[in-house]
């Protein structure tokens, strides 16, 4: 069970706030309803409403197991997009893991990268994971260079596929195990 509460984790340009309910709002629903912007996520289905979000949110906000943070730009504040790390099993110290920049304007701009590197430290030198791995469409090419940019290790194809839209998707497993671990 979540044990470990936190107000923000700091970066250069971004700032991870634990999300709220404040963060609903036209902004989001508009990333939520762009087919461009959720092409490979899962959760995102056609015609999500602002009550679809909240009670979304409402569930995230509320889980034990998941940590879930609006993604916010450090001197302006803006809400750019929202990350997840969870299903957390705290039994094995092992986590998944989500990202989402919703901001169009902000894809290729660094903000994956270094909501990454923060994601990696939170989970591994303050909540002392053993494992982050997720699966990931292969054909989405910009989070396959962002995983590999983060060092993130893509342990192969799985067998399982991820279907939207009438389309069936190969998927990979992308992993790293707590660099701590290995290196002690």
């Amino acid at each position: 069970m979540k044990s470990v509460s936190i107000k923000s984790i700091e970066g250069d340009k971004v700032l991870l706030k634990p999300f709220s309910l404040k963060f609903v709002n036209d902004n989001y629903l508009g990333w939520m309803n762009d087919k461009e912007v959720t092409k490979f996520i899962n959760k995102a289905k056609d015609d999500i409403s602002l009550n679809d979000l909240k009670l979304f949110a409402n569930k995230m906000i509320k889980s034990d197991y998941d940590y879930f943070f609006a993604i916010l730009i450090k001197k302006t504040q803006l809400h750019v997009g929202n990350v997840r790390l969870g299903p957390v099993d705290f039994n094995l110290m092992i986590s998944k893991f989500g990202i989402m920049i919703g901001d169009k304007n902000l894809h290729n701009q660094g903000i994956g990268t270094e909501v990454m590197e923060l994601i990696k430290d939170f989970s591994f030198n303050y909540l002392k994971l053993r494992q982050i791995s997720f699966p990931v469409v292969k054909a989405h090419s910009q989070a396959m260079k962002l995983y590999s940019k983060t060092k993130f290790k893509c342990l192969g194809d799985l067998k399982e596929t991820f279907n939207k839209n009438g389309k069936s998707w190969e998927l990979v497993e992308w992993s790293m195990i707590n660099p701590n671990l290995i290196n002690s």
